[in-house]
């Protein structure tokens, strides 16, 4: 409670442009050049790379994993202070070739399209993370951390899957089934791209915003 009437507030879903981050066949040319095998599944973590962010669960995913499925490949795209430290647990995790450090890269919606789930194993603070809403737009399963606004992002067991914040169990649980039933990942990749065009297209932003301006305009010359 801040002090003031809640039913004063209006919440507004952040936008994402859907044009931008649409579903797009998979670049063979970029998989090659990152070194990523022909025919393994692909995971990401896109975020600033803090100890907030929680890599280290998501490098302790990868080495867990990767005993099953050597060909995975684990993407980390952003940078931040935290990257030396995180590539050394990597290292030590014996999942330095697996996991792969992009830094900051500009071709986000190319690289969506070699993905098959994106993941943020955050387990304090989130709102509403950007990555998760390209991810809806880009048709990428999600598997994130039911914290903050997450979960009105992320719809469980629809467009992704949610876990309870570092429940690895559940992390290399829910990657496994994304990396091994196809038909799983179809299905959520066409969810997520319906529920993004329906709830969090920038389109949707826009006019939620004009109506506000319009009501509130409204209200204030009705009581003018």
């Amino acid at each position: 409670n801040e002090g003031f009437d809640p039913g004063l507030a209006h919440v507004i879903p952040n936008g994402v442009n859907c044009e931008d981050y649409q579903p797009r066949p998979g670049d063979p040319a970029l998989r090659a050049s990152l070194g990523i095998p022909e025919e393994g599944p692909v995971a990401a973590i896109i975020a600033a790379v803090r100890p907030e962010k929680r890599h280290d669960l998501y490098i302790e995913t990868a080495a867990r994993i990767v005993k099953e499925i050597p060909a995975a490949r684990f993407l980390v795209i952003g940078d931040g202070p935290s990257r030396d430290d995180f590539h050394g647990l990597a290292r030590d995790s014996g999942v330095e070739e697996e996991v792969v450090f992009l830094g900051a890269r500009h071709d986000i919606p190319d690289l969506l399209g070699i993905v098959d789930a994106i993941v943020l194993p955050s387990t304090d603070v989130e709102s509403a993370p950007i990555c998760l809403l390209e991810a809806l737009a880009a048709g990428v399963p999600q598997v994130a951390s039911r914290i903050g606004g997450i979960p009105d992002i992320v719809e469980d067991g629809q467009t992704g899957f949610l876990v309870e914040a570092g429940d690895i169990d559940g992390l290399v649980e829910h990657l496994l089934t994304l990396f091994t039933r196809q038909e799983v990942r179809d299905r959520m990749a066409g969810a997520s791209r319906k529920r993004a065009l329906e709830v969090f297209s920038v389109e949707k932003m826009v006019r939620a915003h004009e109506f506000l301006m319009e009501t509130l305009v409204a209200e204030r010359g009705a009581t003018g």
